[in-house]
């Protein structure tokens, strides 16, 4: 399989004033990255069709997940050029490029630089205030190599060659990114006294940023030269406004007693206009382009309050909350057949008891929370790998967490944790893509939310022998479903996988307080699983694929195999 691998650099400097009570400080945080991408991850499908778009399936006899886990997950890239399949180099001609070469791979870009100017005011014992501004500019881009795209793709006309044939594809290189400038202000007002202890905050945000793509290769020549170097084919600006103002405290009833509540009231503006980077397929061979134009605004009410009672190794707690969340960017522009995104809201209750003793310790949190509107993955990604999402009605989680550790011997402690949960929707209209009929809604009550596993389980074993330190983890985690239908075919199995962490401390001398030399070593065991993925079905009854037999495409995201990552740190 050809991997990814990438560069990635940052830098830090700082100059500070320190006066008797306050300081001001200058931050500048930069940082850039060269990444390779493998955002479509590896696929098979229900059908002949496995391999991405068929070219592989009968060279391969991959036609299904399980054969994928049967061979071994990580088989396909297909933002590279070719693949190796069980030793054997399956090449393609699909990334040659006019001057012969091939294209070498799809890359991620970016650099950011920070700068924070920080105040922090000790006003009295009692008070304290901090305040930060903030400004932050980035830039970034990727280049990808598009097979056999269509025209009206780009919002590009088909067209009549010299030949006499029509021109509708083309292969492509194109360029997408985003310039971005941010920046605000935040402050904390402190207040510590006998039995209150309170803070008080205002936070302005403003964002602000650019999107575009280009056209940058195009391998038929007689469109370059109609369409000329870097076609912009992708524009609009975005603007976000967040502004929030909170107060929580916390009021000791007793010596064991306290209450503590919150309130936040936010302000969400959001813009964009311009044209996105999918166009509308006229029946005539022509393109329009999908013109953006969102203008929301969202204003929230978020309270908590509750209790907490401790005794000695004892702790019991009980809360209630309510919270809100607004759609994101992509939630407007590529909710494709959903309708357009709503604002969801959350409540949530809890209560749980904590016992930490002198060897033995333990937690559990007991948890119920109710949506309205929930925005959940629907299983689908767009064309760069980011996850599609749409509002669920009514939905609920439900679960308890739980933590246990003890001290078996002076040099090996036993830790673990367990979230156990139910995730279910109650009200969903699913918008499926049928291939006789265009869209057909299905409805949904009591199935299971996609990307919610109901058991994630971990354990730890960490030795410790003077300097010395080793921690072994394992983690448990059961099948999670991939869309909202709860079909186990579409679907992640269950996997668990192992890893170990190795240090060794030095005290050298007053200067360098400590020395930490460490390796960790990641899936020990080089297990062969997935912890993420997509996937695409589609009904075609007239192909013999009803809604209880579709078709389907699963792409995985597949675990990298056994590796070591070494690292020192040093402490002054």
């Amino acid at each position: 399989m050809h991997g990814t691998n990438g560069t990635s650099g940052s830098y830090l400097g700082s100059l500070s004033w320190l006066g008797s009570n306050y300081t001001i400080s200058y931050k500048l945080i930069g940082n850039y990255e060269n990444t390779g991408q493998a955002w479509n991850g590896v696929t098979a499908g229900s059908g002949d069709l496995s391999i991405m778009d068929g070219t592989y399936g009968e060279k391969t006899g991959i036609k299904t997940y399980k054969d994928m886990y049967d061979k071994g997950l990580g088989l396909y890239n297909s933002l590279y050029e070719q693949m190796i399949i069980d030793g054997t180099n399956y090449s393609t001609e699909r990334y040659r490029m006019n001057d012969g070469s091939y294209w070498p791979r799809t890359t991620d870009n970016f650099w950011q630089n920070h700068h924070l100017l920080s105040f922090a005011w000790e006003i009295d014992p009692a008070w304290n205030l901090s305040a930060v501004a903030h400004y932050t500019h980035g830039y970034g881009y990727y280049d990808e190599f598009r097979y056999k795209n269509k025209l009206v793709k780009y919002g590009i006309s088909t067209f009549v060659g010299q030949d006499g044939k029509e021109v509708t594809k083309s292969d492509f290189v194109r360029q997408k990114g985003l310039s971005q400038d941010t920046f605000g202000f935040i402050s904390n007002l402190s207040y510590s006294g006998e039995r209150w202890n309170a803070v008080a905050g205002l936070s302005v945000q403003q964002f602000l940023g650019n999107h575009f793509g280009y056209l940058t290769y195009v391998s038929n020549q007689e469109l370059a030269s109609r369409i000329g170097n870097n076609y912009k084919y992708y524009d609009s600006d975005a603007a976000k406004f967040d502004g929030s103002a909170f107060v929580k405290a916390t009021y000791a009833l007793t010596d064991k007693l306290s209450a503590f509540g919150d309130v936040q009231y936010r302000r969400v503006h959001y813009q964009t206009d311009g044209y996105n980077d999918k166009y509308i397929d006229n029946k005539d061979g022509t393109a329009s382009k999908h013109i953006l134009n969102v203008d929301e605004t969202y204003n929230f009410f978020n309270p908590k309050a509750g209790l907490t009672y401790t005794s000695g190794a004892h702790k019991l707690f009980a809360s209630a909350a309510m919270s809100h969340r607004e759609p994101e960017r992509n939630n407007f522009t590529d909710n494709g057949k959903y309708p357009a995104p709503r604002a969801e809201r959350l409540l949530d209750f809890e209560g749980g008891y904590q016992y930490d003793g002198s060897a033995f310790r333990f937690g559990a949190n007991l948890y119920y929370m109710r949506y309205k509107d929930q925005l959940v993955q629907t299983g689908e990604v767009s064309d760069i790998g980011e996850a599609l999402t749409t509002n669920i009605p009514d939905s609920y989680r439900t679960g308890v967490e739980l933590t246990a550790g003890v001290d078996v011997a002076s040099w090996l402690t036993l830790e673990g944790n367990a979230a156990l949960s139910r995730s279910r929707l109650l009200d969903f209209d699913e918008y499926a893509e049928d291939w006789d009929n265009g869209v057909r809604v299905i409805h949904y009550s009591g199935t299971a939310l996609a990307f919610s596993p109901d058991a994630i389980l971990n354990g730890f074993a960490n030795f410790h022998f003077g300097a010395f330190q080793a921690v072994w983890h394992t983690a448990y985690v059961s099948r999670m479903y991939l869309d909202n239908t709860q079909n186990k075919d579409r679907s992640l199995p269950c996997y668990s996988l192992s890893n170990l962490s190795l240090n060794y401390t030095v005290l050298p001398s007053r200067f360098v307080k400590e020395i930490i030399f460490g390796v960790d070593f990641s899936n020990i065991f080089s297990a062969r699983v997935a912890q993420s993925g997509w996937v695409y079905s589609a009904i075609c009854d007239s192909y013999g694929h009803p809604d209880e037999n579709r078709y389907y495409q699963i792409g995985f995201v597949p675990v990298a195999p056994l590796t070591a990552i070494g690292h020192i740190t040093l402490r002054f």
